[in-house]
């Protein structure tokens, strides 16, 4: 990036795209704020330059999307809602020209994202709507055995389960081809309708990802080996998984020692935005174990 701004100056082409490349990385690394603000400093130069054609609003939108994703993963849901919607306005511009399929199919995808968002917001129900509705987009413009059909999918799917419809879920996964998100998803959606000894099943077929073993002890928790649970916790190696991965395990811990040992409110100021609902989640966690004069503290706890 130092190099880039030298040659071509700040706000060039080839030294935004290596901005934003720089954004994505300091993402995958937990870096949010750093990222935020490489992805705002693109923000402003490319509305600065006025982006008169359909290239350079899906420069643009691009951004918007990446920063939105961003907003998403410090559970900043409302303020990445508001920037998806911005990211389909200026995409929608050039939907309706016969000859740009892309700004087309750009703004399934924004929509599709934009659902996924709604229903952690809690508007479970029209997330649903919304993506059943991208989905057949998606299917129509790129069929059936696109990987971004599949992809689609996956997400309506993820909805059907949030929205309190398993077996929905279950036909859509059964028509997929195996993909490890499609099998987690299944194993989720099996256990909602009850049958928890076949979601294990699926999860035991998958690669031992921080992913999976955290979904498998979850699992093993409400089944009838419980015991089994704190094996697969502790097969997880600390030093290779996220802060949002560490804060899950952390409260599965307490859920099955029923204490609150571990700081829950610093690992949630780690993985999360300091306003954050996962923070009001670890305080209300933490007080319901170490509330010794409330009956039943650790049941409440559990059930939070």
């Amino acid at each position: 990036l130092e190099l880039r701004t030298k040659l071509h100056g700040p706000d060039h082409e080839l030294t935004l795209g290596t901005r934003n490349s720089l954004a994505e990385v300091l993402k995958d690394q937990d870096e949010f704020q750093e990222a935020a603000s490489h992805y705002q400093q693109i923000e402003t130069a490319l509305l600065a330059q006025r982006p008169a054609d359909a290239q350079a609003r899906r420069r643009l939108a691009s951004v918007l999307s990446n920063r939105a994703r961003l907003l998403e993963r410090m559970e900043k849901c409302v303020e990445a809602r508001s920037l998806m919607q911005q990211t389909i306005d200026l995409l929608a511009t050039d939907e309706t020209d016969e000859a740009d399929e892309t700004s087309r199919r750009l703004v399934l995808f924004a929509r599709g994202h934009a659902a996924g968002l709604d229903s952690k917001m809690g508007s479970c129900q029209q997330a649903l709507r919304d993506m059943r509705d991208v989905h057949r987009g998606i299917t129509d413009a790129f069929g059936a055995s696109h990987p971004a059909t599949t992809t689609s999918a996956i997400k309506l799917a993820g909805l059907c389960i949030e929205a309190g419809k398993p077996q929905d879920a279950i036909e859509l996964l059964d028509e997929l081809p195996t993909r490890e998100e499609a099998i987690r998803l299944r194993a989720r959606a099996l256990a909602d309708r009850g049958d928890l000894d076949a979601a294990v099943e699926h999860v035991n077929t998958l690669d031992r990802s921080p992913e999976t073993l955290l979904l498998h002890a979850r699992l093993l928790l409400h089944s009838d080996r419980p015991e089994d649970a704190p094996h697969v916790l502790a097969s997880i190696n600390g030093e290779a998984i996220s802060d949002s991965h560490r804060f899950e395990q952390a409260v599965l811990q307490a859920v099955i020692e029923e204490s609150a040992d571990k700081p829950l409110d610093e690992l949630a100021r780690r993985a999360f935005d300091g306003d954050a609902p996962a923070l009001s989640y670890a305080t209300a966690i933490t007080t319901a174990y170490r509330t010794e004069t409330v009956p039943q503290s650790p049941e409440t706890a559990a059930e939070l």
